[in-house]
């Protein structure tokens, strides 16, 4: 996750937040070889959103992103 400018920290702090910075935790076991580079557990998990909600994600950023939700649900890491 890349630092926000101050314009964007600003208007978090207007929109208040719980969460402190080491709550958030990247999971960079799901970016696979490279950017733009797409991994087969992305390319299911696109295909897993668009037949069951009809969501076509882009396979950079969601298709991994997505795969990365599948697989935490699957071992029961989603609260």
């Amino acid at each position: 996750v890349a630092v926000p400018d101050g314009k964007t920290r600003g208007k978090l702090l207007v929109l208040g937040s719980c969460a402190e910075p080491g709550d958030i935790i990247p999971m960079t076991n799901y970016v696979g070889p490279g950017y733009s580079i797409l991994t087969d557990e992305a390319r299911k998990a696109n295909g897993v959103s668009r037949s069951l909600e009809g969501i076509l994600l882009d396979p950079i950023y969601t298709s991994k992103a997505m795969a990365g939700l599948i697989d935490h649900a699957r071992k029961s890491l989603v609260p």
